[in-house]
């Protein structure tokens, strides 16, 4: 047998209780670690999880019209005007007697609290897109740590977001179902917009200027003119399903028909009726001039449309003959309205707004501006006619009799066409740069915008409020209080949202 050396025995004895030792070490670390994830995990599960409000800020329905609550929890309000707000604070929290109300916008006051922590919100001249009130539960409206049941509010009239686009934007909005913002734009280009931020979804790019404006079917598809002569018919992706070459400019807006027929005008003096799945003709009536008129399309199908011949044409929707036609003393470019009773409502650049009776194309009565009308009228709740007029005014007209009930001046031409809000208020725009909304029973501004340039484009109102419209090279959502249009035959230019003119 060979020896073992006696040096070798010790170290072997050592080695063993060592590598235990260490083997211990190491599970009893594993363990710590795997408990620090743990506890890290639990207390980021502590974090993220939603808390209860210490409490909340409630506006009292005392003025229902002088504010309107946002789906983000934000307020619009009125630029003048007191609300009445109280603080509500759930069962763990108790209000000192040093709490006070705070906001941090100086066109805005707020009163002591009342016992039962109500408080008076008073706006004087409050146009900023962002501002906020709150309870401070110190007194110190300057402590963070003190701030209770903070609302962010924006005047109505502020703005929202803005986009800029490659040229003037004088195609008026139209929104989709999902909310989505579709305006062409004198780059050439239609654009689609994310209606909350304004941020393209994506564009589509014509030969020409884009001055007509979107008209969106019950399918998704967007039909838009241009003065490269084409009507495109847009998927909802803005790939191209088909399109139309007339043989003039296209800055007609399209009406549809119950069926889907596509009605446009060009400046080639057609009125075209095409097919919506592929943009074939059906038929084509020749006028005497240039169709830049936006055609509407009555209950029974009647297309309605005008021309640079000075006429307006009832045409039949089946093969584009002619019912009437009537006569006016000037190019009738812009688009009729229709009432409840069917009666046409249509400006002539002779200056006059007609009310013509749709069976038989008789003026009912007729008034006059003091210049050409280049807005098309809308149809408030009531009745009444709202239309703009290059004398400077726009105009509140009895839907009986034609006289006007008021009339505001602007300073400058009204060729925006009216779009009235379930608010009640007229929102239209004005060659001295400004967006209004005016009061529907004394034609006064509720507010103005001032987008620092022309306003031609028309506003579109949507449900949460916001206004749509171009100025300049921008499209601009602003703040409003209106939820949506009014409810009407005819509330703004092509009648609805969807421009479908019908």
């Amino acid at each position: 047998m060979i020896p073992v050396p006696d040096v070798l025995l010790p170290v072997r004895s050592r080695d063993g209780p060592r590598r235990k030792r260490e083997k211990l070490m190491q599970r009893f670390a594993s363990r710590l670690l795997i408990g620090s994830f743990l506890l890290v995990a639990r207390a980021a599960d502590a974090q993220v999880t939603p808390q209860s409000p210490l409490a909340s800020l409630q506006i009292q329905t005392n003025a229902p019209t002088h504010f309107l609550n946002l789906s983000d929890g934000t307020t619009v309000v009125r630029q003048q005007g007191a609300l009445t707000l109280q603080l509500k604070l759930n069962g763990k929290v108790h209000l000192s007697s040093k709490a006070q109300a705070c906001t941090n916008h100086p066109a805005l006051r707020v009163s002591a609290l009342d016992p039962q922590a109500h408080f008076t919100l008073t706006a004087r001249s409050f146009t900023a897109s962002h501002a906020a009130v709150w309870v401070s539960s110190t007194g110190n409206c300057k402590d963070a740590a003190s701030v209770l049941g903070k609302r962010t509010l924006h005047a109505e009239g502020s703005v929202k977001w803005t986009m800029t686009t490659g040229n003037r934007v004088d195609s008026s909005p139209v929104i989709g179902q999902d909310g989505t913002v579709y305006i062409g734009s004198g780059d050439t280009n239609v654009y689609a917009l994310n209606p909350a931020t304004g941020q393209m979804k994506w564009k589509f790019k014509t030969g020409g200027y884009v001055l007509a404006s979107p008209a969106l079917s019950p399918e998704g598809v967007i039909y838009v003119g241009s003065t490269d002569t084409n009507l495109y018919a847009l998927k909802p992706d803005g790939t191209v399903k088909w399109k139309f070459k007339t043989g003039g400019y296209v800055i007609s807006s399209v009406g549809l028909g119950v069926d889907g027929m596509v009605y446009v005008g060009s400046d080639d003096h057609n009125v075209y009726a095409l097919n919506p799945t592929t943009g074939r003709p059906r038929w084509a009536f020749a006028t005497g001039g240039m169709v830049e008129s936006s055609p509407a399309v009555g209950a029974d199908g009647t297309v309605y449309v005008g021309s640079a011949d000075t006429n307006v044409y009832a045409l039949r929707p089946g093969t584009g003959r002619p019912r009437w036609k009537f006569g006016t003393g000037g190019y009738v470019l812009f688009s009729p309205a229709l009432g409840q009773d069917g009666t046409v409502y249509v400006g002539s650049n002779d200056g006059n707004v007609y009310a013509l009776d749709a069976t038989t194309g008789q003026s009912r009565w007729k008034f006059g501006t003091g210049s050409l009308v280049t807005s098309s009228p809308a149809v408030g709740g009531d009745g009444t006619i709202y239309v703009g007029s290059n004398d400077g005014n726009v105009y509140a007209l009895n839907p009986t009799t034609g006289h006007a009930r008021w009339k505001y001046n602007t300073g400058s031409y009204v060729a925006s066409s009216p779009a009235i809000g379930a608010d009640g208020a007229v929102y239209v725009g004005s060659h001295n740069n400004y967006v209004y909304a005016l009061d529907p029973m004394t034609g006064q501004p509720r507010w103005k915008y001032n987008t620092g340039n022309l306003v031609i484009s028309s506003p579109a109102l949507g449900m949460d409020g916001t206004v749509y419209i171009g100025s300049g090279h921008k499209v601009y959502a602003l703040y409003s209080l209106s939820r949506g249009l009014a409810t009407s035959s005819w509330p703004k230019f092509r009648r609805d949202n969807n421009n479908t003119g019908r």
